[in-house]
């Protein structure tokens, strides 16, 4: 069996499958074109955080956040955001970013976690 989450290499090609609430899933071709490690905010815009990241060619539109990019059967990121200036640069999560998230529960999962205050 491949690995299921694998390293992204500048040249691979490889997919995303996204959702579109008007057309249902779509498949979207892509191509690594640079490893990258950014600093970007967090979900709260309350401080910094650095982050690997792969940047790729492809179709991204809003709602594909999320989206896997796979190559070879193995995730080699998740669709974050797009370029600002170019529909067709999309940014992902790297292989980094995701083992530990889908690793599994750690110890802490036993107890109690606030999901902190709402934010408008």
């Amino acid at each position: 069996c491949p690995p299921l989450i694998a390293e992204a290499t500048v040249g691979d090609s490889g997919a995303f499958v996204a959702w579109d609430r008007r057309t249902g899933f779509r498949s979207s071709s892509v191509e690594v074109t640079e490893e990258l490690s950014v600093t970007i905010e967090d979900i709260y815009i309350d401080h910094a955080v650095s982050r690997r990241v792969i940047e790729f060619r492809g179709p991204v539109e809003p709602g594909d956040s999320g989206a896997a990019v796979v190559h070879d059967g193995a995730v080699i990121g998740m669709i974050y955001a797009r370029a600002r200036n170019a529909d067709d640069v999309g940014y992902a999560l790297s292989h980094q970013e995701l083992r530990p998230a889908l690793a599994g529960p750690g110890p802490q999962s036993r107890t109690a976690i606030s999901s902190g205050p709402c934010t408008p």
